[in-house]
């Protein structure tokens, strides 16, 4: 089985100190696993959605996330599409096609984010 690992990106809870010291651990516990065979950086996918004129660690939080913590839409879907590239698959995801089921599913969850 071929696993790809999301490593979670910025956001306003970690400056950019302890983001980076998080960043390097968690590379160095992947490069440990003998099983090890792709990962996908969420702080990559943020950066490129935000484009090359927004280049700070706090500005790139502000451009792409809705509350400093939470994905845009156009970010998260980047995002899986980044995931999903890994594994040859290509898909073109717009807000429009987001399954009747799905949003069922997310009427029924509980509100809030499981965030520490």
């Amino acid at each position: 089985m071929e696993t790809v690992y999301i490593i979670p990106g910025y956001n306003k809870k970690l400056t950019q100190t302890d983001f980076q010291q998080f960043e390097q651990k968690i590379q160095r516990q992947l490069g440990a696993d003998k099983f090890h065979t792709s990962n996908c950086h969420t702080s990559h996918v943020m950066t490129t959605v935000a484009g090359d004129a927004i280049t700070s660690y706090d500005e790139v939080i502000e451009d792409v996330l809705t509350d400093g913590i939470h994905l845009h839409v156009q970010t998260g879907q980047k995002l899986l599409q980044t995931a999903l590239s890994h594994y040859n698959i290509t898909c073109d995801l717009r807000q429009s096609n987001i399954s009747p089921a799905y949003t069922a599913v997310q009427k029924r969850l509980p509100s809030g984010c499981y965030t520490w």
